[in-house]
């Protein structure tokens, strides 16, 4: 029986982003799909910021980003992405905004 991997189908919210890295105390840790040219054709930094993209919406909102593949799916390769967001969290807290 072949396990099939839940992946990220849109960018977390920032409330899911703060619920699933404890408020920034965690890294943040989510499967992403990307295309396999994606990670042959870009350079280093382009690949990390579509990584933080596709989790966040936002390319520079992680850091200290570490990526394992493990699996593919239609030619794509699945990535569990791990970084650090406790910049973004702070920087885009809505709470601070409205005051």
């Amino acid at each position: 029986m072949t396990k099939v991997l839940k992946y990220l189908q849109e960018p977390l919210t920032y409330e899911e982003i703060k619920r699933r890295s404890k408020n920034g105390e965690n890294p943040l840790s989510v499967v992403i799909r990307m295309g396999l040219d994606t990670l042959m054709s870009g350079n280093f930094e382009d690949i990390m910021d579509e990584m933080s993209e596709l989790i966040t919406g936002d390319a520079c909102s992680l850091t200290d980003i570490g990526y394992t593949a493990v699996g593919a799916v239609d030619g794509d390769v699945l990535l569990e992405v791990t970084g650090d967001v406790s910049e973004f969290l702070e920087e885009n807290n809505p709470e601070e905004s409205e005051n």
